[in-house]
């Protein structure tokens, strides 16, 4: 019976070691999983800025490719003229909108638009 009970003590050794490993193992990947997350946004954004740094870099040297294919300073103000004329174009459109928008809105309130009688 004495054989038994260090049979049984043997076992439950190798109960107790085998349990042990497990929870280090799992202890271990607990760790590199809170490891992983921590360090997963650092390196996001660090991946990220690299990005947005390297697109700002092709933009500018785009920009600097299409100063050089002006090739007259009368060139690139004709472009800037013509660019002016749409953004004044531009404004008139929105100005119109934005008058009858006031018109609308007095309309709708009841009341007569500048320039307007009522009969």
């Amino acid at each position: 019976m004495v054989v038994v009970v260090q049979d049984m003590s043997t076992i439950e050794q190798e109960k107790l070691a085998t349990h042990q490993l497990k929870g280090d193992n799992e202890m271990e990947l607990s760790t590199l999983l809170i490891i992983l997350a921590i360090l997963a946004c650092p390196i996001c954004m660090g991946v990220m800025m690299w990005m947005m740094n390297r697109n700002m870099s092709g933009q500018q040297d785009h920009s600097t490719m299409g100063h050089t294919a002006h090739t007259s300073e009368a060139d690139r103000l004709k472009a800037l003229r013509e660019q002016r004329q749409r953004l004044e174009q531009e404004i008139a459109e929105t100005e119109k909108i934005a008058a009858l928008d006031a018109k609308k809105n007095a309309l709708v309130q009841g009341g007569a638009p500048d320039g307007v009688v009522k009969q």
